[in-house]
């Protein structure tokens, strides 16, 4: 089971604070659902565009809230990565209207380090074909078809993507899904999402771009 199903972990250092502790807390990891969904929209830049077109067109026009709340997307607008039930409408998420199964912005996960032996705990801020400025640089890249750009978010002290780049989506251990030890607070490993924004870079989506 802690093989192919789910892992508890432990996920230390100050770059996750204030959702996880620095001294080191207890996380179930996920550590199958990202082989059978992989990366939200497809793993190359040019299908996620395709597919955030593709969505836009079916989109109906609406109206008002609970239209906006209960709208489905169509069967044909489904990404090859997964079902109709997988993508439901969200208003909660800013650059992506629909929360689906497979790795999409917001998620914590445990990537094994790309430059060294060991694991990183970060959460997911870009995704392939999304845009990074380097504001200091005044240059721009694009995310890699296959990559993640991962941040912690404790920015002022994590060592991630803005450090090593982009990492190969196949580094990915699992999702993490609830924080067993200590006990406090809420457990669940919520996805949440901030643009990634910092005195350093820029992210900017590909469904915005």
């Amino acid at each position: 089971v802690p093989t192919y199903i789910v892992d508890l972990m432990k996920c230390d250092g100050p770059s996750m604070m204030p959702l996880f502790n620095s001294k080191g807390d207890i996380i179930l990891v996920d550590k199958i659902s990202h082989h059978f969904f992989g990366i939200a929209g497809g793993d190359k830049g040019l299908e996620r565009a395709r597919f955030y077109r593709h969505q836009q067109r079916q989109r109906p026009q609406e109206t008002d809230s609970t239209e906006k709340e209960n709208y489905n997307m169509r069967d044909d607008a489904t990404p090859n990565n997964a079902t109709r039930n997988d993508i439901n409408h969200s208003a909660t998420m800013p650059f992506s209207t629909y929360r689906p199964r497979g790795l999409t912005y917001g998620d914590v996960v445990v990537v094994e380090h790309p430059l060294r032996a060991g694991t990183v705990c970060k959460r997911i801020v870009a995704l392939p074909g999304d845009i990074v400025v380097a504001k200091k640089e005044n240059t721009t890249f694009i995310v890699p078809d296959g990559h993640l750009w991962i941040e912690g978010d404790n920015k002022e002290n994590s060592t991630d993507s803005r450090s090593y780049g982009p990492v190969p989506a196949s580094l990915v251990l699992g999702k993490v899904l609830l924080r067993m030890w200590p006990l406090r607070g809420n457990a669940i490993v919520r996805r949440t999402y901030e643009k990634g924004d910092t005195k350093e870079y820029c992210v900017v989506p590909i469904d915005h771009c």
